[in-house]
């Protein structure tokens, strides 16, 4: 902790996202991940003079992105933007036309792979879901390129073993350069984890990575950013990006609003069933997937969460 401030970041110029509250603690946390950032972008860029030391550096396809949002309240685990719109940038120096370009088309990590096949002249399988990038690397233009990547799907089951007996928490999301209409299917548990459940790793509310703003937060629970990041939701979220980045005003409740909300809807299932979403069908088989824990494998983490909970 202080890890950014020590090195030189001006804690005045950090901007704190609305969801969290603006205070000293807060700002030092994401201060800090900033500091992580630029310790990889350091790492990141010893790879691309290496490649370019052995004379491979045009010729490798360099993908750069992250797993998941900011480690935050209201961010990682969720399906808001924060949460889910991953930065990504792409270098092949043979293989990209008119590099430089930024482009607006929606993609997704599943479309990784069949893109590393097909750039390996391997046969794509049919099951595969995800789309390969090539045509946006063979095109020369900016903005929109392909017509069918005006949305993407993002879903959420089980983060980690964060309720009693390893209970899911079943949500999907669609979003737009507009908007993201989130479904909520289980609003009656907690989305983060449940309160009165401690995880091994990350305590109560075991969704949200354990740190400075979750201390905070959850010292500080009259705070209304605390309801909004760790309460539990409806079933239904619809955010209007413009003017909302973050989120923050749920218009699914709002009737000019339903027409846009159902077209929204229907896409997202048409999605699901197409790429055979158990969820679509009421399924839900993820709740009986072991969770490992890292470093070792030991089954799951059922006999250790017991002596946690049990009183």
């Amino acid at each position: 902790y202080g890890i950014g401030a020590a090195s030189g970041i001006d804690l005045e110029k950090v901007r704190v996202p609305p969801f969290l509250p603006d205070t000293d603690e807060i700002r030092n946390d994401v201060a800090d991940y900033l500091f992580e950032i630029e310790w990889f972008d350091q790492h990141l860029a010893r790879v691309l003079n290496e490649l370019e030391r052995l004379g491979e550096l045009e010729n490798t396809l360099i993908v750069v992105t992250s797993d998941n949002g900011m480690p935050f309240p209201r961010a990682k685990a969720t399906a808001y933007n924060y949460g889910v719109h991953m930065p990504l940038a792409i270098r092949w120096g043979t293989g990209i036309r008119k590099p430089g370009r930024v482009i607006d088309d929606f993609v997704n990590h599943v479309d990784f792979a069949p893109t590393f096949l097909e750039v390996a002249g391997v046969k794509i399988p049919k099951d595969m879901t995800g789309r390969s990038l090539t045509k946006l690397f063979r095109s020369r233009k900016s903005g929109y390129i392909d017509s069918k990547r005006r949305y993407t799907v993002t879903g959420l089951e089980r983060h980690v073993w964060a309720r009693p007996e390893g209970e899911v928490y079943p949500r999907r999301a669609i979003h737009t350069k507009d908007y993201v209409y989130i479904r909520n299917y289980a609003p009656d548990r907690w989305p983060m984890g449940s309160a009165d459940f401690e995880g091994s790793h990350q305590g109560v509310f075991s969704d949200i990575d354990a740190g400075a703003s979750k201390t905070y937060m959850m010292a500080n629970q009259d705070d209304p950013l605390f309801g909004l990041a760790f309460g539990k939701l409806p079933p239904e979220e619809l955010y209007e990006i413009q003017g909302d980045h973050a989120q923050m005003k749920n218009l699914a409740e709002s009737p000019e609003y339903d027409r846009l909300k159902r077209k929204l809807l229907k896409t997202m299932e048409n999605y699901m069933a197409k790429t055979d979403d158990p969820r679509a069908k009421g399924e839900s088989p993820w709740k009986d997937y072991p969770f490992y824990k890292p470093g070792y494998l030991r089954g799951t983490y059922k006999e250790e969460y017991e002596a946690l909970n049990t009183p």
